[in-house]
């Protein structure tokens, strides 16, 4: 029987998806933290109409922002599902594929291949 193929299963891409939506949350923090600063200072130094229009405003952007957080959140939790899945069908394939590696079963599907 000839040399059995091994299959290699490569995470580094979602490795590095997952990181870089990890390090776009912590931005999206730091700048709803800055936002947040910006509103104490205004509500505390500045009172007009001018004032409550862009707290309003800000307002929604902090409404929109958690939104855009749950969602960012939600895509991650599901990449690492994902993940999970990839990887129990790769252990699967490879479980599967070492089964058939010897013995007669995996003779008679090498040569049953090779032959056709």
């Amino acid at each position: 029987m000839a040399v059995a193929q091994t299959f290699q299963k490569n995470d580094a891409g979602l490795r590095a998806l997952n990181q870089a939506l990890d390090t776009q949350v912590e931005h999206m923090r730091a700048s709803n933290q800055a936002v947040g600063q910006l509103i104490d200072e205004v509500n505390r130094d500045f009172q007009a109409d001018a004032s409550t229009t862009w707290q309003n405003k800000v307002g929604e952007w902090q409404q929109n922002y958690q939104q855009v957080t749950r969602l960012v959140r939600e895509v991650t939790d599901r990449l690492l599902v994902a993940d999970g899945a990839i990887n129990a069908a790769h252990d699967e394939a490879m479980q599967m594929g070492s089964s058939m590696d010897s013995g007669p079963a995996g003779d008679a599907v090498f040569n049953a291949l090779n032959n056709s």
